[in-house]
């Protein structure tokens, strides 16, 4: 609770490192993050800019940021776990689904308790979001997104998010071949040609961001709010396959997920960082280009991403209630990738 309290005021550590000290012992030994890794270091700090790196720089040096960070890799988004297993066991429970996110819970006949717990989860907005500040975000990443702001600022950020351990496992899991292969065999194939070529997985994602910046995005039932749960729940099933099929992958050399190793597939610590690639590059083309975006629209702009963070099942302790905490905190998460 202090260290929430710490991050939602603005407050780094007193005595905190100005850099990562390889002596420092982690509690939890997690293959994707090595603290004095710089592998990121020069698109992350074109990205955010100095004044937000050096705060993320000792923000990511103190042993509670770690901690927090690495706790949150094993946590998961339960209520939406649970929706997946219903539905793969009662298959009519994913009709239910869909009418609950479009039309609202109260037009499913006797629906089950799993979909009443996830759809109360998604209603039930942190108070410190403002809705309309969210209707106004969407529509300034709308307005300010353009071809160059997209290609310079974004996409290296959107990049960067696909290259730890946890993320290209999860992909392999979900593109893991029919049978026995090797890695390049597999990648050289027409089966994974089809299925998870890495453009389509990006052209995915800006899809999906077009779609929860359009019109009418704060509000339930609006095509935000129903991309929004579906993609939720598509990461739920994703988590419940890895979790009861740790290891049989069909790959060559067998390999799999574990859990000491990476935490739990997507986790809260993941989604928290989906949508930063969004707003941390408008904010450098507004520091880079001399984009024309106010204080009080950037300002917009991270309730519109505090609100959609938690439609993807986040939990409210990550979402910091200041963009310039939640700069720094992402910041710090991706100078800490290795």
């Amino acid at each position: 609770a202090s260290l929430t309290t710490s991050f939602s005021e603005g407050v780094m550590p007193v005595n905190a490192p100005t850099q990562p000290t390889a002596e420092r012992v982690r509690p939890v030994s997690l293959l994707r993050f090595d603290f004095d890794s710089h592998a990121f270091d020069h698109p992350m700090r074109k990205t955010y800019g100095a004044e937000t790196t050096e705060r993320a720089d000792r923000l990511r040096a103190s042993e509670a940021f770690q901690d927090l960070l690495l706790r949150y890799h094993f946590v998961t988004d339960e209520a939406c776990n649970k929706l997946a297993r219903k539905i793969r066991s009662e298959r009519s429970v994913k009709a239910d689904f869909e009418t609950a996110v479009s039309s609202g819970i109260e037009q499913v006949d006797n629906p089950c308790e799993e979909l009443r717990d996830f759809m109360a989860s998604a209603l039930e907005v942190p108070a410190f979001i403002d809705m309309e500040r969210v209707e106004r975000g969407g529509a300034i990443f709308q307005k300010y997104t353009s071809p160059t702001v997209l290609a310079l600022y974004m996409l290296p950020v959107l990049a960067a998010q696909t290259v730890p351990s946890t993320v290209v496992h999860t992909m392999l899991y979900t593109n893991r071949p029919n049978k026995p292969r090797t890695i390049d065999e597999h990648f050289s194939s027409p089966e994974y040609r089809a299925r998870g070529r890495f453009v389509v997985r990006i052209m995915e994602t800006l899809r999906f961001v077009g779609q929860i910046s359009g019109k009418s995005c704060s509000k339930p039932y609006s095509t935000a709010f129903i991309e929004s749960c579906r993609i939720r729940l598509i990461h739920g099933h994703v988590r419940n396959g890895i979790e009861t099929n740790p290891k049989s992958w069909n790959y060559l050399p067998s390999f799999g997920w574990d859990d000491d190793e990476f935490g739990k597939p997507i986790s809260a610590a993941d989604g928290m960082v989906v949508l930063t690639s969004f707003m941390a590059g408008l904010g450098a083309a507004r520091r880079e280009m001399g984009l024309e975006i106010s204080e009080d629209e950037m300002d917009d702009l991270h309730h519109w991403y505090n609100y959609l963070t938690h439609l993807q099942g986040v939990p409210a302790e990550l979402l910091l209630k200041s963009r310039t905490e939640t700069d720094a905190y992402t910041a710090a998460y991706f100078l800490s990738l290795n």
